[in-house]
């Protein structure tokens, strides 16, 4: 009998690719990666990638080997590190017919989506968001609510009483 690794609650994998747990390995991982390879990969929640390994051709363009996240090709030791990603985002490799490199290993921290509502009346500023994410979620506050919600909060410093719930990230 032959043993297959338990399914991932982190992400979903198609093609010659690994996924233990949190992270996606290239394929023969810790081996280099064969020419001809391909795999994708669909990450079941929101998360910022880290890369520990990366190690693709290294190409200007990225034209031959590639890690590619949400459109945008990495290669060469310049992998999508911090990056941020959503079950909706599309992650892929491929390898091309010629040079190979030693592969990548990049794991998925997951975020925290909070929502902080405030009674009529009163107000919320930055820090207190900050200690909210910190108290509930042992996380650092890392995105507010959509742009124009960021652009007035830096502008003004806190949520006026007109504002009665705040979104953002924790991780």
């Amino acid at each position: 009998d032959e043993c297959a690794p338990a399914a991932s609650s982190y992400f979903d994998v198609t093609g010659d690719c690994t996924v233990i747990n949190e992270c996606i390995f290239s394929p023969n991982w810790p081996g280099i990666y064969d020419s001809g390879q391909s795999c994708s990969f669909t990450p079941k929640m929101n998360g910022v990638l880290t890369v520990h390994t990366f190690e693709l051709e290294e190409e200007a363009s990225c034209a031959y080997d590639a890690l590619n996240v949400d459109g945008i090709a990495y290669c060469g030791s310049s992998g999508p590190d911090d990056v941020a990603v959503t079950p909706s985002s599309a992650i892929s490799f491929s390898s091309d017919i010629s040079v190979t490199g030693g592969g990548f290993q990049i794991c998925l921290r997951q975020t925290a989506e909070v929502e902080i509502v405030c009674p009529s009346g009163l107000s919320l500023n930055f820090n207190d968001a900050q200690q909210w994410c910190e108290d509930h979620t042992g996380g650092n506050l890392v995105t507010v609510g959509d742009a124009a919600t960021q652009a007035w909060l830096l502008q003004h410093g806190t949520f006026s009483d007109a504002l009665f719930s705040w979104g953002g990230t924790c991780m």
